[in-house]
């Protein structure tokens, strides 16, 4: 993502510079809601 263009210009890293991490700044203000997901038995197989 910090490697496209786009990406290094929406956080402002110029060009030459390589950026190592991210840091976290907190906690969301909203928490999205859970998305509905297929019941694990749709993609999950066991191998005898």
């Amino acid at each position: 993502m910090l490697r496209a263009p786009e990406g290094r210009a929406a956080v402002g890293l110029p060009d030459g510079v390589r950026l190592v991490g991210l840091i976290h700044l907190g906690d969301p203000v909203n928490v999205p809601p859970a998305r509905e997901r297929a019941p694990l038995e749709s993609y999950v197989t066991f191998l005898d």
